[in-house]
């Protein structure tokens, strides 16, 4: 971090073209870090506080704010989210700039509050991918392709933030036949994941809630196994294990008002966001993946 400006920003497709954006406000490509919810906390009292006034300005997009606000109330720290839990917190952050508000998407959220500030407007091209970018996050999935966009961003290796960059700079224009041969990689190994996949379920009282589980081990397309997961059982909270990474993700289902975040905080200590969170595998999570039943 020896740039005078740095970006952090959630590492999913939404993140990353909230990253996109603001570099075309600002007319350059600022330092990114890229980072999960779960650990975006720790990363920003032990790497980023300490060093809070070497910055002129330091940009997080779409991450919550919400237990360590007030850690963020610095004059050259901007934020940009449209998860709830931050939004409750906008009227406390008097000292930075800050752009909270429930959207369908940060990208969203973040074009529409700063386009007239930088008299910027976007290219129809451009519109195109913010539209599909936001029809995945808010997954309305309206357009075929904003799937598609989310399969190619997860097929990526290494630094999936630039990656997205340098090949949507300028809007989308269909998938190259690189890009579609990645995506038809993708679709296929997830079929042949999802086709030897064990399932196991259960029911079980968490934060005073009686909440149905449902449970698969995965080292590949999280997010589409949790997916699966929720659909298959009906289940109110998929959880994905990595043993790979010795890491557990949640997800919750869209006709359920359980909190990931919470459970994923009682059962490993996890964080989060309400509809997505995760954790590391722990005594606590080992004892509590006792309950599971395969079906």
């Amino acid at each position: 971090m020896n740039d005078k400006q740095f970006c952090i920003t959630h590492a999913d497709l939404d993140g990353a073209m909230s990253y996109l954006l603001l570099c075309k406000f600002l007319n350059k490509k600022v330092p990114v870090r890229p980072i999960s919810q779960a650990d975006f906390s720790n990363y920003w009292k032990k790497t980023v506080l300490p060093k809070i006034f070497y910055f002129e300005k330091i940009y997080t997009l779409d991450l919550e704010i919400c237990e360590d606000y007030t850690f963020f109330n610095y004059n050259n720290v901007f934020v940009c989210d449209h998860h709830k839990c931050s939004v409750e917190k906008g009227p406390s952050l008097t000292h930075c700039e800050n752009y909270l508000k429930e959207c369908t998407s940060n990208s969203l959220l973040l074009y529409k509050s700063l386009k007239n500030k930088y008299g910027f407007n976007l290219s129809d091209k451009e519109k195109l991918l913010l539209a599909l970018v936001d029809d995945y996050d808010s997954y309305q999935l309206k357009n075929e392709n904003s799937k598609k966009l989310n399969y190619l961003f997860s097929s990526y290796s290494g630094n999936r933030i630039d990656k997205f960059y340098n090949e949507f700079f300028n809007g989308f224009n269909g998938f190259n036949n690189f890009q579609q041969n990645s995506i038809n990689i993708y679709i296929r190994r997830l079929a042949e994941i999802i086709k030897s996949l064990k399932i196991f379920t259960t029911n079980q009282d968490v934060d005073n809630k009686n909440v149905k589980f449902s449970a698969a081990f995965a080292d590949f397309g999280i997010n589409d196994i949790a997916e699966y997961l929720l659909k298959k059982t009906g289940s109110d909270i998929s959880m994905v294990i990595n043993l790979k990474q010795m890491k557990v993700s949640f997800r919750r289902s869209r006709t359920s008002n359980v909190s990931c975040k919470n459970v994923a905080n009682v059962i490993c200590d996890g964080s989060g966001h309400d509809f997505a969170a995760g954790g590391l595998i722990n005594e606590k999570f080992l004892e509590f993946s006792k309950n599971f039943i395969e079906l």
